[in-house]
This record gives C-alpha cells, structure tokens and sequence, in this order.
C-alpha cells in the first residue's frame, strides 16, 4: 500500500528516528535450523517441523538457549506438538537417540506431559552435544512413542552461535573448543524511560475521527467502510502523556492481519478541527509510513505492539514492542520468524530495558 504524503493544512511536528546508528540482527537459517543472536549476544536456535528438501515433517522440535555471559550454559528443550501428551506416558523414561546412541534424561514428569515440553537437565549437556553434532535425525522415546526432529543444519547453528558470541575456540564453545577463556564483554542492552499519561487524562470523543478527516490525504488507500466491514470501527485514540495522544487509523482487515496507521496528536490542539497531527516515528519499523500489522497500545504501559502474521498458522512473521518516551517510539523487543515450517516460537533479534519515569 503506498502512502502519499500530501498534507495539506496540518502541521507536522518530525519525531527523529531512535537508535539510527543501532543495527538489527538477522535470522539465519541453515538447512532445517534457525538461529538468531541478539544484540545483547543472547542467542537462540531451533529446528523447524517441515524440511527444506520437502521429505517430510517431522513431530517434534528442538530449541536452544544460550545467555551472553561465559559461564552461562546452553539450555536444551523439546517440543513435542502443541496438545498434551497421553496420560500413559506420564512416569515413563525419556530416550534420546541418534547414530546409534542412546541418552536417558529421566522420566516424564507432569508437567513436561502437560506442557508437551521437555527441558534437559544441564548435566546432560556434554553427552547431547555429542550425540547430536553430525547426525540427521533425532529420535525421542518416550515409552511406546517416538518423535522425531531434524539435526540437519544444527552444526552450523552452532557454530554460527559461537562465532557470534565469540566463543570460538575458547573453552566455552558448543563445537569448536580449544583452550581459550572466553573474555569477551557482551553489549548492554539499552535504557528506555517509559513515560505515560496521568490516568485522569481524557480522550476526546472523536478524536480517531477528526484525524481520519484530516489525513484523508495521507489514507490514499483506507476506505472506512471496505466492503461489507465497516474497519473504521477499530479505530482508537489513547492518551500517551501529558502532551500527547496516540491514534490508531485501521485501513484493512483480512482473515488473520489487520492494517492501521499510527499517528500523535498534540495534547493542546486535539480539540481543534485541524489539529497538530505527526505519523508516529517507530525504530526499526520498515518503510517510510506508521502503518503496522495487529497493533495494539497498552496505556498502563506505555507499550505499542505489532504482531505480523506472513501466514495464518502464524507459524512466520515477526512480533514487534515499542515503547513511548516522551518524543518517540523505541524499540524494546524485536522477534522474527522468516520460515514458514511449522514453528510458532519466534526468535528474539533485539531487547531493552524498560524503566518507568519519575
């Protein structure tokens, strides 16, 4: 959808970009693995449902875990489906195996069978590690079952994970050891004030209206009544803080995705008929418009959300945080999924601190 800034009569107040020197990580995929390292080094990577090669899909997924710091150990869990596991698996032992090994992790407990996830304890670290480097496939047994998750591309996962948190050849490392200490000081993650509007402040009535009207030459391609829906009706106007209001324009809404536009209204003119309106400034955020797929505000947060399905399962797309310091949106949470196989559990690209305002 293209946006047309032709505004005619408005004034418009630029909210400079946050963190224009800040970079954004990507996900990496290798094989039947994603991975993705934070700007903070904390890193994540799992295997996906459905291979590349279209072979099969497989029942179960592994995920792993691993903080920035250098004693941090990798955290292993399994993901077996999305409904609970049979009652007659409860107590039974878990087998992992993989080019003819064999690893107990325990016994199914109630809430793995519950949850259907397993997470392994970490004294198992060394002996999974090396069961499951070069190997295709991973079988897990839990009594008469069996699921099985994919280890192609898992050793480049791995290496790519230390190689981002310079643990290479350091005695530390996932696959590539040597006798190094790691040393390496991970970056801080940013500091955002969160500043919000007292809860005694009031929303003009029409406000979400009175800025449809104004930007009507900006919402080129947003018709309040598309078809037989009418989408103006989730259009919405909350307070951000003393000085400011934000507003939600919707200009479509489909089967699993829903477009709106972000736009901030001045405190002191949202009671004027053509009042001082600005596109919300949103780090990270692709394009040159304020328009965001599932948006949603929390005022008690001060916290504007994103949630962009690429497909109904939702099994792809990418989950976005913002949150309101006083000038701008900052980024807080940035998580992705750019393959569409099967995984629902997105991989974090990029986190802040939030920290309330005096």
């Amino acid at each position: 959808m293209k946006m047309h800034l032709i505004l005619c009569g408005i004034v418009l107040l630029p909210l400079p970009l946050l963190g224009a020197t800040a970079s954004l990580n990507q996900v990496k995929t290798f094989k039947d693995w994603v991975v993705a390292c934070n700007n903070i080094r904390a890193c994540t990577a799992t295997s996906l449902m459905f291979q590349d090669d279209g072979s099969g899909e497989m029942s179960a997924t592994i995920r792993l875990e691993r903080s920035n710091k250098p004693g941090d150990a990798p955290v292993f869990s399994l993901n077996l489906g999305y409904d609970t596991l049979p009652a007659a698996l409860l107590g039974k032992p878990v087998q992992l195996r993989a080019a003819g090994k064999t690893l107990n992790v325990g016994k199914l407990t109630s809430n793995q069978q519950k949850q259907s996830s397993i997470t392994i304890p970490a004294e198992h670290n060394t002996a999974l590690l090396a069961m499951i480097s070069k190997p295709a496939l991973l079988e897990i047994a839990i009594g008469s079952s069996t699921y099985r998750a994919t280890l192609s591309g898992l050793a480049s996962s791995l290496l790519y994970m230390d190689e981002q948190q310079k643990r290479l050849d350091t005695t530390t490392a996932l696959i590539r050891k040597g006798n190094k200490a790691m040393t390496a000081i991970p970056p801080s993650a940013p500091i955002y004030k969160a500043v919000l509007a007292p809860k005694s402040m009031k929303v003009p009535a029409d406000l979400s209206s009175t800025v449809r009207t104004n930007m009507a030459s900006v919402l080129t391609d947003c018709d309040p009544n598309e078809g037989d829906y009418k989408v103006s009706k989730n259009d919405f106007a909350e307070a951000l803080d003393t000085n400011h209001y934000l507003v939600g324009i919707t200009c479509f809404s489909g089967a699993y995705n829903q477009t709106s536009n972000m736009f901030v209204v001045t405190q002191a003119s949202a009671a004027s008929a053509k009042p001082q309106i600005t596109p919300a400034k949103l780090e990270f955020h692709k394009g040159s418009n304020s328009q965001l797929v599932n948006a949603s505000f929390d005022p008690k947060t001060g916290l504007l959300s994103e949630y962009s399905k690429a497909r109904g399962l939702g099994d792809c797309g990418s989950l976005t945080e913002w949150v309101w310091t006083g000038k701008q949106f900052a980024a807080v949470k940035y998580d992705s999924m750019p393959e569409c196989r099967g995984v629902v559990d997105y991989l974090n690209v990029w986190t802040a601190t939030i920290g309330k305002s005096k």
